[in-house]
């Protein structure tokens, strides 16, 4: 029976949405923008495809800073990456947005679509987040979101990160010891998402190969769980495994990514119509063994933050002197939520949301980051080298100590390195226009209308490498950018050209904290280590986040590719 009915407003809604695409004008559909695919898909499958780099390419190659795609049904998504619009999106509120003319912008893969007022979280990827994490700053919107982000902000204040400098310097030389120890046991490393399937296989070169990705996965999960759960996942010692929570995150994105129709078509109708015991019900009982994988990598995420969540609130209802003084951030945020208002409070089911929510964004996004910039780094071992000794001269500076928040903010070649990864380190995504757009049917405009419930997709990737602002070399790695002075239109540190973590409203709460992290991590590993280049091939797929693979030749057909990044690691030489 619940089949059935599903089945039939599954059917009804595809009728409404077929008559209205071919009966209701849509100005969006003026849009530049590709042929689409499919009648009823579009072309949602090489916008939300692993390889679709492609794809994302041709939209800002072919029809500029703001285009058309069609989604399900003849729906539109309007793909920008303009300046101009972006900062209407993301910062300035608009008063009324019933038909609201824009100036152009936006492109790599934030999706916003227009409220009453201003412009908001797509509802299917909040309803996703939510079914993940619980309703935590991913998944609300509006006052609700303004409430959490006002509750956590003291967390992720500079004031508050100083303080946990020392735990960054004790988790990243956890780290140091680890790749030392494997460096020492002369393995090379091939890691799957399956820590039951690691190996090992001996090698006779002074360098092992190692899987930074793996690696720093791992340290960036015992950071947020010390800094920001007050919880130990992992010693990071060599011949130990990913926590499950760990290997649970690493194969998450990728796996989500195959669900897209699902996520797009059927998610919106069963959220609002079933509850969540209803839901976990049919999940079950479906004979989809891809989605019950999905299941348990939730499970494991959800159990384990539910088992730290409420040990943390044991201690501090018993007045634990750890749970009294803890500087993590669920601490502060628990014992904050205590003492606020009844108006200003949040309820448990939030508050672990935060929490979930919390150790995903500072984990996945993070680990990918670090890894792909050390392995940058290991194809130009000039910069490694000049970075090095920069690093090395601020420690004797200070006779060997850990260096501080201020020290580590002052050393310009590890801002820049950071800086220019984190600005070419994007998933594709992305209104009023900085320049004249031209229509489909030959006419030029400089404010495009976007009816009310349109979606957005802010372009990150594009708006990071637009060489209207960062010049023809835009796409390249250049950390001396940074240090000779930047185009004028690129200095704003939240601003639409530069959106890693977005701006506005729902910028990311934890820059500061992902930052840092990184460059706690760099210093550490490149005191100790030289890396270089392996002869793998590595791929880089959009699973929401981007990730690098690599292809086992020797799999079967059809195999995933492994999520891994490996490059070849020695001890640093000494310098004189």
């Amino acid at each position: 029976m619940l089949i059935q009915l599903t089945g039939s407003l599954f059917a009804a809604w595809l009728t409404y949405r077929g008559l209205r695409w071919y009966l209701v004008p849509d100005p969006i559909d003026l849009l530049p923008g590709p042929r689409p695919k499919s009648w009823l898909t579009g072309d949602i499958n090489d916008l939300i495809n692993p390889n679709g780099w492609e794809f994302h390419a041709r939209l800002e190659r072919e029809y500029g800073p703001i285009s058309n795609i069609k989604s399900f049904l003849g729906s539109n998504f309007v793909h920008i990456y303009d300046p101009k619009a972006l900062y209407h999106v993301l910062v300035k509120v608009i008063p009324a947005l019933g038909q609201t003319p824009l100036p152009f912008s936006f492109s790599a893969y934030h999706y916003v679509p227009q409220d009453q007022d201003t412009f908001e979280e797509n509802p299917i990827f909040r309803i996703t987040f939510e079914q993940v994490f619980g309703k935590g700053l991913l998944s609300t919107f509006g006052d609700q979101h303004r409430k959490q982000r006002k509750m956590l902000n003291p967390a992720f204040s500079i004031a508050h990160l100083k303080e946990l400098v020392p735990v960054f310097h004790h988790v990243s030389q956890k780290l140091r010891e680890g790749i030392k120890q494997q460096l020492a046991e002369g393995k090379d490393e091939v890691r799957t998402i399956d820590p039951d399937r690691c190996h090992y296989r001996l090698t006779s070169d002074d360098h092992t190969q190692i899987d930074i990705l793996s690696w720093s996965t791992r340290t960036a999960l015992e950071l947020i769980g010390q800094s920001g759960l007050g919880y130990s996942f992992d010693t990071l010692e060599s011949d130990t495994p990913e926590h499950p929570f760990s290997t649970a995150i690493r194969g998450f994105a990728q796996l989500l990514n195959t669900f897209t129709i699902s996520r797009f078509v059927v998610l919106p109708l069963v959220h609002d119509l079933f509850t969540p015991s209803i839901r976990r019900f049919v999940v079950d009982i479906l004979p989809w063994p891809r989605l019950h994988r999905l299941r348990d990598m939730i499970d494991t995420m959800h159990n384990t933050c539910v088992q730290i969540f409420e040990d943390k609130k044991r201690g501090i209802l018993e007045g634990s002197q750890d749970a009294k003084d803890g500087k993590d951030i669920i601490s502060i945020l628990m014992r904050a939520n205590m003492s606020a208002s009844e108006t200003d409070r949040l309820p448990d089911s939030e508050l672990l949301a935060q929490l979930s929510t919390l150790t995903f964004a500072a984990m996945d996004t993070t680990s990918n980051t670090t890894a792909r910039l050390i392995h940058t780094l290991a194809s130009n071992p000039t910069i490694q080298s000049q970075l090095r000794s920069e690093l090395l001269n601020a420690k004797a500076n200070v006779d060997g100590r850990d260096l501080t928040y201020e020290e580590l903010d002052q050393l310009p070649l590890l801002d820049a390195v950071c800086r220019e990864t984190l600005r070419l380190t994007n998933k594709p995504a992305v209104l009023p226009l900085s320049t004249p757009l031209t229509l489909r049917d030959g006419t030029t405009t400089t404010t495009i209308t976007i009816p009310a419930k349109t979606d957005i997709l802010v372009g990150i990737l594009a708006c990071n490498r637009n060489p209207d602002l960062w010049g023809p070399d835009a796409n390249e790695w250049k950390p001396e950018r940074w240090l000779k002075g930047l185009p004028q239109e690129t200095l704003s540190p939240l601003g639409p050209h530069r959106m890693t973590f977005i701006g506005g409203g729902r910028a990311c709460i934890g820059f500061k904290f992902a930052i840092l992290e990184l460059k706690v991590i760099l210093t550490t590993l490149l005191e100790a280590f030289e890396f270089s280049p392996t002869s793998q091939t590595v791929g880089w797929q959009f699973n929401g986040v981007t990730q690098p693979v690599v292809h086992d030749p020797t799999a079967p057909p059809g195999t995933s590719p492994k999520i891994m990044l490996p490059v070849k690691a020695s001890l640093a030489q000494p310098q004189s």
